[in-house]
């Protein structure tokens, strides 16, 4: 069995002032071309996807391509994602969710891990078609359908992260960001009062 492992992507980083999407973009698309060649079984791309919690739209579409490529250089290959702590933002999640399920991967299993007092979601999917629902971009179809224990932390934490973002988009006037953010915070309390019960 052959694995690709990838780690600390941080798509859109900038780094002392210079914008680094041209070459991160460049070395994604050299890293979809090496998986062409050497086809592996599996890949996992553990965390930090992106460089910040709430990702650029630059940065969503880098990755989204990103992904589309490797559907198209490896379509059988087992896909595995690992949040990082610059993932753990309020958009961050769903976007990846979203990401796969237009690339054609479907989510087979996701799983909450708590290390040193922060939250980890890991995702594995396999090509496949899927169609979430906002609820199930936002939690995750298969923690939304186990709601295992550890769900309850992680969602408490997701909650107070949107919160906080909610209030950051106000501030700034940010009025793309305050629909989609208000939506996961009704979404985030639903599902705590569901594990609470």
């Amino acid at each position: 069995m052959k694995f690709f492992h990838l780690s600390d992507l941080h798509i859109g980083l900038k780094l002392l002032g210079r914008d680094l999407m041209e070459d991160q973009v460049h070395i994604l698309n050299q890293i979809a071309e090496l998986a062409r060649r050497e086809q592996p079984d599996a890949i996992l791309i553990a965390g930090d996807i992106y460089d910040k919690p709430v990702p650029s739209a630059e940065a969503v579409a880098a990755f989204d391509g990103f992904i589309a490529s490797l559907a198209g250089a490896v379509p059988d290959a087992e896909l595995m994602l690992v949040s990082g702590n610059h993932d753990a933002g309020s958009r961050a999640l769903p976007e990846l969710r979203e990401a796969l399920c237009a690339c054609g991967y479907a989510i087979t299993d996701e799983r909450v891990v708590q290390d040193a007092g922060r939250n980890y979601v890991i995702i594995q999917a396999e090509p496949g078609k899927a169609d979430y629902s906002q609820k199930q971009t936002v939690v995750g179809p298969v923690l939304l359908e186990r709601m295992p224990p550890e769900l309850l932390p992680y969602a408490q934490f997701r909650l107070r992260v949107a919160k906080k973002a909610l209030s950051g988009a106000e501030a700034s006037g940010d009025a793309a960001q305050i629909a989609p953010l208000a939506q996961e915070i009704e979404i985030w309390q639903e599902v705590l009062a569901c594990l609470q019960r």
